[in-house]
């Protein structure tokens, strides 16, 4: 999947990478410098087999370090990521977050190195 166009509330249109054209050029997802805010829509990308989409929103912040969803849990895998609207990684799936809340991300600002 990449983005094939947003509007003007922020919204990515997806398209499958599949086509007869040219293959699409990738470039790998930044991730987000600044903090989450509670309430922000996110998705989540998981899968073992084939990749899975998971709508979600923020809805806890535990201690600034663990970002919580309403994404199903047991939708959920280590190293699964959720990407904020501008398609930024602001999160990732461990088992340290999963102790703290069963649909919790590492803040990905904590991958950070230290300004």
């Amino acid at each position: 999947m990449f983005v094939n166009a947003r509007d003007d509330n922020g919204f990515a249109f997806l398209q499958p990478a599949t086509s007869t054209e040219a293959a699409p050029t990738w470039k790998p997802a930044a991730i987000a410098s600044d903090r989450t805010v509670l309430g922000s829509a996110v998705v989540g990308i998981a899968g073992k087999s084939i990749v899975r989409i998971l709508p979600g929103v923020v809805t806890a912040m535990l201690e600034d370090t663990v970002i919580d969803t309403n994404i199903p849990s047991e939708s959920i895998l280590p190293g699964s990521v959720i990407i904020n609207m501008d398609g930024n990684i602001i999160g990732v799936s461990t088992d340290t977050a999963r102790a703290s809340s069963s649909s919790g991300f590492v803040s990905a600002v904590l991958l950070l190195p230290p300004q």
